[in-house]
């Protein structure tokens, strides 16, 4: 996950240190500080989030075409790569695997 946040920073012209950091203070001020109910609670709101981008493809509904166009479409740039591995860092993590084993 720190791997995508310090994607999205340096999207945003933060450091990649700055945001690392502190989102690790931000979550262990919330783990020390908060209860078990209020951990859960902040992270269903931060969750309910992401509904936006069910949202968002409604209301631009892009044809068909387009889609699957941009999901086979790979660019040469670096930057593309970059966030294909932001991606996959911060959606499949090592502990999963072995969690699941």
């Amino acid at each position: 996950e720190m791997s995508g946040i310090a994607a999205v920073a340096e999207i945003w012209g933060v450091g990649r240190n700055i945001a690392t950091a502190g989102s690790v203070c931000t979550i262990l001020g919330i783990v020390f500080s908060c209860g078990y109910k209020q951990v859960e609670l902040i992270g269903i709101t931060l969750g309910v989030f992401e509904l936006t981008f069910v949202f968002t493809m409604f209301a631009f509904h892009p044809s068909p075409w387009e889609v699957l166009q941009g999901s086979v479409k790979v660019s040469a740039d670096a930057d593309f790569f970059q966030d294909v591995a932001a991606n996959i860092g911060s959606v499949v993590m090592p502990w999963m695997i072995f969690f699941q084993q």
